[in-house]
């Protein structure tokens, strides 16, 4: 067992924010270090429409600085910043500014940590500035992590990432990544990398042949239930409107933020086999997946998702659930034992098909398998194989 450490994370995300890796990893490493977890993006600006990181700020002038998650786990409400110049997600700014707010964050949270007694802590940060972060933690270990390509986001300033992200490769101690088109691309900045993946939490796998029990809301619904759990941008509306007309007579479930999605919702809505819910807590994540007969992964194949591990695939087989998926990179082999990985459209129609037509044993034997892989990709296995990485190939701790 690698020795007990203590992190500091840096997250784009608000803790109470649509769950995430940056929660989900940091969860996983508190069962065995202490970790502190910080928003880099507590501000008045986004708090006017943005009730999630309104709640942060009311805290923090509450005088309620912090909260304890778990034992281990403390969120810390930073002080509110002006991120004059920068409008998330529009990364069109001016650096300098941008730098100012987060060194004044790194040296808050700094204070607040010695306070805590973290003394020594690993700094883990999201934010393509994270090199920004050295001049406050000059001795610490700092690790970029990187699990979305920036570059590829809708009107992000792909100039002003690259160059950051070159600059993270010199001065971060270690990058770790999710897909190895991640990999490549910091490999060739000279950067110290450790490959991982996402993953799921022990708890939501299921055990001895059981099954979660189904949200009634979906599991109640008349017809064999096709689902999609998470509604984004990059998925393949033209390839969803191909299953909502091919399997009428069964229920397409979409599942996630309406609100954020009604362009990509609005031509199919009204569909009678349709039916659309709001984004649920993660608890109950499980409990939608139980509702399904089979799980679907849409999405488009393009340059964003060419550097993605997609969270809902590891959720779907903790479930024991048959999934189709678009194969949007090399990095999905790895599930071809257990899902029906597809190259086109008319193969993912053919997936749902098959699956939907599956007899018992074959299905039982398809469970069987993806609980067996599924146990390999836990986040708590993921936070080990990082924690012995270090202690093996950095000398900072």
């Amino acid at each position: 067992m690698a020795d007990r450490k203590q992190h500091i994370y840096f997250s784009r995300l608000t803790w109470s924010a649509k769950w995430g890796a940056a929660q989900a990893l940091s969860e996983a490493l508190s069962k065995n270090d202490d970790v502190l977890f910080v928003s880099t993006f507590c501000n008045f600006f986004k708090s006017f429409y943005s009730k999630k990181d309104r709640d942060g700020i009311i805290h923090w002038l509450k005088g309620e600085h912090f909260k304890k998650v778990n034992k281990n786990l403390t969120i810390f409400y930073p002080p509110p910043l002006f991120h004059f110049g920068r409008s998330d997600p529009n990364i069109k700014f001016n650096e300098i500014l941008v730098k100012l707010n987060l060194k004044y964050l790194a040296w808050s949270t700094k204070r607040f940590a010695e306070k805590i007694g973290f003394e020594e802590p690993i700094i883990w940060i999201e934010d393509f500035l994270a090199h920004s972060f050295r001049s406050i933690f000059k001795s610490n270990l700092l690790i970029y992590y990187i699990y979305d390509d920036y570059r590829h986001i809708s009107n992000y300033n792909k100039k002003i990432i690259v160059k950051n992200e070159k600059k993270n490769s010199q001065i971060c101690d270690l990058i770790v990544c999710v897909s190895k088109a991640l990999e490549k691309r910091f490999k060739q900045y000279g950067a110290k990398i450790l490959l991982t993946s996402i993953g799921v939490s022990s708890d939501n796998i299921i055990k001895n042949g059981e099954i979660h029990s189904p949200i009634s809301s979906i599991n109640n619904l008349n017809g064999r239930k096709i689902g999609f759990l998470g509604i984004a941008d990059f998925n393949d509306h033209s390839l969803v409107e191909k299953i909502v007309k091919n399997f009428e007579n069964s229920k397409i479930v979409f599942v996630g933020p309406l609100e954020r999605n009604k362009r990509f919702l609005r031509s199919l809505y009204y569909k009678h086999n349709v039916k659309c819910f709001p984004t649920v807590n993660i608890s109950d994540v499980p409990k939608v997946i139980a509702a399904f007969d089979v799980c679907i992964l849409p999405f488009e194949k393009n340059e964003f998702t060419k550097g993605s591990d997609p969270m809902k695939m590891y959720d779907y087989l903790a479930g024991g659930k048959p999934v189709v998926a678009i194969k949007i990179n090399e990095d999905m082999e790895k599930f071809n034992d257990v899902a029906y990985l597809c190259d086109n459209h008319k193969e993912f129609l053919e997936g749902i098909e098959f699956y939907l037509n599956i007899n018992i044993n074959e299905s039982k034997k398809l469970k069987k398998k993806q609980l067996k892989f599924i146990k390999e990709y836990t986040w708590e296995s993921i936070a080990l194989k990082i924690s012995c990485f270090i202690d093996e190939n950095l000398t900072k701790l």
